[in-house]
C-alpha cells in the first residue's frame, strides 16, 4: 500500500509511542525525523486526529525528561491501525 510522506512520518510517530515509552531523543533515534519535525507532528496528530498524546515527565529528575504516552486515539481506530500500519518506519531516504 502506498502512502504519502507525511502520513508515513505520523504513523512512524505513532507506531514508535505505542511500542515504546520514547523520550523526544528516542522518537528521533527510531524514526530519524528531526527533533523539531517531531513536534509538530505531534502537534498535528492531537489537533487534527485528537489523539491524546501527553509527555509524561521523570519525577526526581530535573529537567524536560520523560517519554510520550497516546492516552486516547482519537478518531483513529487503534484495532484497525495496528493491523494495517503496525509496521510503518519512517524511510530517511
Amino acid at each position: 500500500m502506498e502512502i504519502s510522506q507525511d502520513a508515513e512520518k505520523k504513523y512512524a510517530i505513532i507506531n514508535a509511542i505505542f511500542c515504546k515509552k520514547p523520550s523526544l531523543d528516542d522518537l528521533h533515534g527510531l524514526t530519524g525525523i528531526p527533533k523539531i519535525t517531531l513536534k509538530r507532528q505531534i502537534a498535528l496528530l492531537r489537533n487534527d486526529y485528537k489523539m491524546d498524546i501527553q509527555f509524561v515527565r521523570n519525577t526526581g529528575v530535573r529537567g524536560k525528561t520523560g517519554y510520550y504516552l497516546i492516552v486516547d486515539w482519537g478518531i483513529i481506530n487503534k484495532a484497525r491501525f495496528l493491523a494495517n500500519f503496525s509496521g510503518v518506519v519512517f524511510n530517511r531516504n
